[in-house]
């Protein structure tokens, strides 16, 4: 277990102890707490996070290489390791069907 890991149980038991509504007395969280995108909107502000938790997982998030485990994803490199195959999600949400390359930077596509 990672220190990062440790540190988010650690906020996960304090923020036990508090309510959510509390968090709402900071007036900008939902700024903060959201990030949109065309259509998209992800709101977590209403989520028993605080500031600290959100800074953690984004560090564990880089620790554990999300980041490039989702450029491989887009890139179709195979990451289904139970059917040994490219997950096919990404293909699929852009209409590509089977096959096809999402828009990333991989050495498959020369983007």
């Amino acid at each position: 277990m990672t220190e990062t890991w440790q540190k988010l149980e650690a906020n996960a038991a304090a923020a036990q102890e508090r309510t959510i509504i509390s968090l709402f007395e900071d007036t900008g969280r939902f700024e903060r707490f959201s990030a949109s995108s065309d259509d998209l909107l992800l709101d977590v502000s209403k989520a028993n996070l605080d500031h600290a938790a959100l800074g953690l997982l984004v560090k564990l998030a880089g620790e554990t290489g999300v980041a490039e485990a989702r450029a491989a994803m887009l890139c179709g490199d195979k990451i289904n390791e139970t059917e040994n195959r490219a997950a096919l999600n990404s293909d699929r949400a852009a209409g590509r069907g089977r096959g096809g390359c999402a828009p990333c930077h991989c050495e498959n596509t020369g983007t």
